[in-house]
Parts: structure tokens; sequence; C-alpha cells
């Protein structure tokens, strides 16, 4: 998911400037793209307390990608239409990355009581890596992939077939990213009941073992 969010974000300013033709709208889009994403958390926050995190993250995943495919349709001066596809599409990162934190947490939890050991600092920099490698690799196909098929940035005049390329690895690739995602947490076997069970094992887990202490 995180690949995915980056090469569009990587690319928003390419489209505004050789698609849209729009430069100077990139700055507000993206502050509003940010105060809808806060804004909206909570609805997401809810829907996992409905539904399950593992299951509210891919459908946040899955907004993402429904209305990123419609993001290739947008042509010269639909400056309005960009905007509103940008706020959609966006309402939905927060919750993305707060929810994959929780999951995280949950998961460390599971080695805590599997292993009998407290492993948080591990766990976390395994993840932070894993984040950097997904913004890496984001970067890496919203830069190259463009590129092969004959963008580039600097030129003033792009073939339709260049643009045409820009539009679908801006939209419809980050899209099917998020879609092949989503198996791999669909049926996530840590859910609220699991981490529960989790909760209460580590609780008396560190009952007993200040009772041991005590009784030393």
């Amino acid at each position: 998911f995180g690949t995915a969010v980056l090469m569009q974000a990587t690319l928003h300013r390419f489209v505004l400037n050789h698609i849209v033709k729009a430069p100077d709208l990139f700055a507000p889009m993206i502050m509003a793209e940010n105060f809808a994403s806060i804004l909206c958390l909570p609805i997401w926050i809810w829907v996992s307390d409905r539904f399950g995190k593992h299951r509210a993250i891919s459908y946040a995943a899955l907004w993402v990608a429904f209305w990123s495919l419609f993001l290739p349709l947008v042509e010269t001066g639909d400056a309005a239409l960009y905007f509103t596809l940008i706020l959609l599409r966006g309402s939905s990162l927060a919750s993305i990355l707060f929810l994959a934190s929780s999951i995280s947490a949950d998961v460390v939890d599971f080695d805590t009581v599997v292993s009998g050991r407290q492993r948080t600092g591990l766990y976390f920099a395994v993840w932070g890596m894993a984040s950097k490698l997904s913004i890496g690799l984001g970067v890496l196909l919203a830069t190259s992939l463009p590129s092969f098929f004959g963008f580039n940035p600097s030129d003033i005049l792009h073939t339709d077939s260049s643009l045409s390329a820009l539009k679908i690895i801006y939209g419809w690739l980050p899209a099917l990213i998020m879609l092949l995602g989503i198996p791999f947490l669909w049926n996530f076997p840590i859910d609220k009941d699991h981490q529960q069970e989790l909760r209460t094992k580590i609780s008396a887990a560190a009952i007993s073992e200040e009772l041991s202490d005590i009784a030393k």
C-alpha cells in the first residue's frame, strides 16, 4: 500500500504540470488532501471497530484504488475534476498509516505471548525499514516507468503515448498494486477477539512475574 501511495505522490506534480496544466494547484491540493485525510480518520476508526483493523485497512485501500481508476481520464483543463478525485482518493490515506501501525503493535503482542520475550524495538525497527523500502520502491517505479515509455519531465512537448503511459502508471498501476495487497490482510489472523486474548495473557504473565518477585 505504501508503494502504491508513494508512486502517486511522486507523480502528482508531473500530472499537474504536463496533463492538467495547472501547476499552481499543487500546494493547495496537497494541503486539502491532508486535511480531508485527517478529518475522515474517525470514520475509518469506526470502520475498524465495526469490522476489524485488517478489514478496515483493506476497505481503505479499495477506496484509494477505486478513485485512482478515474485519474487517467483527466485531461488538460480538468483542474476541478482532478482536485475532487484527489480529495476523494486521499480521504483514506491517514487511516492506512494509522491502522497499519496499530496492526504492527498487535503482531508485537503475539510475539510476546509466543516467545515470552519483549522485542518491541526489534519489530518496530524492521517495520521502519520495511516502510522506507516501500517508499523507495514507490519512488523508483514512479520515476523509472514513465521514463521507460518516453516521458521526460524536462521536455516541453510530449507524445500522446508518453502522456498516456504516465496517466496509466499514475492511476491504474497503483490501483492494481493495492488490489494485489488486499488478500494478504483480508483474513489476517489477529482480529479483535484474538488481540483481547493476547492482552489478557500478557497481563496474566506480568502479574505472575510480579508475584514471583514478591515471593523471592
